[in-house]
């Protein structure tokens, strides 16, 4: 599928960020025949078990134009992350030297984050799509993490959110480390930045002054 989206920055990156382990692994012929350019090129070469071709004549209905679409920033989307990821970086940096808190840019973090992991969630729990399942990316964008937009702005729930935001921290920490060693899950770049990001976040969440 990636000849397909390649052109097409935000398209690819919804669907690394969807699809799952499984997805991951190596398609053989079989699994590329649902492509029809796939299936045109194993027709070609098909054979019965006598060794006779089974492609008799072949005849174009229809050829169209060979137009790509490309999406707005294409092609600099990995920029676009890397530098948002090391601004969140940077800012969670200065907030811990400074002893002082932006509550407005966790909140809308957490919540793009966590509404990022309501689909994930749905579509390997509760879709019947085999290709979103086993989906690792559910460790930096998962929905619990809408919990931290609803409790960060009252005292007395500044403990939870400090304890919770460490826990979720260290797991992706654990993960980003075991994935890069073991290769669990092909994670796109734009969504290692983006969960860079949320790391940082959530280490600044757990040392709220």
């Amino acid at each position: 599928m990636q000849p397909y989206i390649e052109s097409n920055t935000w398209l690819q990156i919804g669907i690394n960020i969807l699809l799952g382990t499984w997805a991951d692994r190596k398609a053989n012929m079989w699994d590329q025949m649902y492509l029809p350019d796939c299936m045109k090129e194993g027709f070609a070469i098909a054979e019965a078990e006598s060794g006779k071709r089974l492609l008799i004549s072949e005849k174009v209905w229809f050829s169209p134009d060979n137009k790509t679409m490309k999406s707005p920033w294409g092609g600099k989307s990995v920029v676009y992350s890397g530098l948002i990821s090391a601004l969140l970086i940077l800012l969670s940096w200065w907030e811990g030297k400074k002893r002082t808190r932006f509550v407005s840019i966790d909140v809308v973090v957490m919540t793009i984050s966590g509404l990022i992991g309501c689909i994930i969630f749905f579509m390997w729990f509760i879709s019947l799509h085999k290709a979103t399942s086993l989906n690792l990316n559910l460790i930096w964008a998962h929905p619990l993490l809408l919990l931290i937009p609803i409790f960060i702005r009252f005292k007395n729930t500044q403990k939870f959110v400090r304890k919770f935001a460490m826990i979720n921290a260290v797991i992706i920490l654990i993960l980003f480390i075991c994935n890069v060693i073991a290769n669990f899950q092909d994670i796109s770049q734009e969504g290692f930045f983006f969960g860079l990001a949320v790391m940082a976040r959530l280490f600044s969440i757990s040392d709220i002054p």
